[in-house]
């Protein structure tokens, strides 16, 4: 921290803030832990105090150091409802639809929320999750 102190007092840092950018990785959907019984041993499961959600989706955002988001942030997922060609059929419209309203209500724009095609249902952070929002920006890796 002192480094950082003394080089910013004698102005040695030549690069704008806005430039000097940190990219972040947050999740939605963590599974819940609290339970409700208690189960001493050989003698059942615990049960939890609400239901598991099964997908947990990867949000990237990126802030540069002047502390304004250039960039929206992206949605990686494993969760088939998240699909941008769902079936065609009345569960597949209906799901399509709710998407669509929700992204309307909230302003989200389709091409910020990826879909990969797995059987995971954990989406960890990995560094193609990265670079895949860094070339969606267009934004040079140095």
């Amino acid at each position: 921290m002192e480094f950082i102190t003394k080089m910013k007092k004698e102005n040695r840092f030549y690069l704008h803030p806005s430039v000097v950018h940190s990219i972040d990785v947050n999740y939605s959907k963590k599974p819940k832990t609290g339970v409700t019984t208690f189960s001493p041993q050989q003698r059942g499961q615990q049960k939890a105090d609400s239901e598991m959600l099964l997908y947990t989706n990867a949000i990237v955002t990126m802030l540069s150091d002047d502390g304004i988001n250039y960039t929206p942030y992206m949605l990686f997922t494993y969760d088939p409802k998240m699909a941008k060609g769902q079936k065609d059929a009345a569960r597949g419209k209906r799901v399509r639809s709710e998407f669509e309203e929700a992204s309307k209500k909230y302003d989200i724009t389709e091409d910020c929320i990826i879909y990969v095609k797995s059987k995971e249902t954990y989406f960890a952070e990995f560094p193609e999750v990265n670079e895949q929002f860094l070339t969606h920006y267009d934004i040079p890796k140095k």
